[in-house]
């Protein structure tokens, strides 16, 4: 008894053609589509010719580099994502296997978001005359507010569209294997 290189060609080629495009989807589409998404709730929060939210106690380039900046594990996590889908619709009974994948990705974020929108409180300001403190302390704590609305909702969008993507990538390199694979039988029964 020799290896069998075809049977293992045959059987392994269906699993890595579609991995690749399921990868490959989230690398080249995902990420594109959570940039729009970023883009247009900027827009969202812009319009009306109001300024972007920036919370009034953190300078606006901390805020933009740091507080609003990818995580730098995402890209990867959403790979990740894209194979645990892709795998999930290929295997037989597979939907299990993304249900538990969704239910946990759902409670580890549960956890993470009870904080996201929090911005620090910050020492009241004051001023010789009371009106003025009470006037610029209720615009800074809109101003807090609509940056705090502006972070969750853009991480909420990016997480739901992402995670709908990367099942949509999984699912699509889910199909091109089983059209390999099936492709491959047909070649062999010949």
């Amino acid at each position: 008894m020799g290896f069998d290189t075809a049977g293992v060609v045959r059987e392994g080629l269906p699993v890595v053609i579609g991995a690749v495009v399921a990868i490959g989807l989230g690398w080249l589409v995902v990420k594109r589509l959570l940039a729009r998404i970023e883009r247009e709730t900027k827009a969202e929060f812009s319009k009306e010719g109001r300024v972007f939210p920036v919370p009034t106690m953190i300078p606006e380039d901390v805020w933009r580099n740091e507080i609003l900046l990818e995580t730098p594990g995402g890209v990867h996590l959403g790979h990740l994502e894209c194979f645990i889908f892709f795998s999930a619709f290929w295997m037989p009974g597979g939907w299990a296997v993304a249900a538990a994948y969704l239910a946990f990705n759902l409670a580890s974020k549960w956890d993470s978001w009870k904080s996201l929108g929090e911005i620090p409180k910050r020492q009241a300001v004051l001023t010789v005359k009371s009106d003025e403190r009470e006037r610029k302390e209720e615009t800074e704590q809109l101003v807090d507010l609509r940056a705090r609305v502006y972070r969750t909702s853009l991480t909420h969008r990016k997480f739901v569209v992402g995670t709908a993507a990367n099942i949509a990538a999984g699912l699509i390199g889910a199909g091109v294997a089983q059209s390999v694979d099936i492709g491959l039988r047909t070649v062999q029964a010949v």
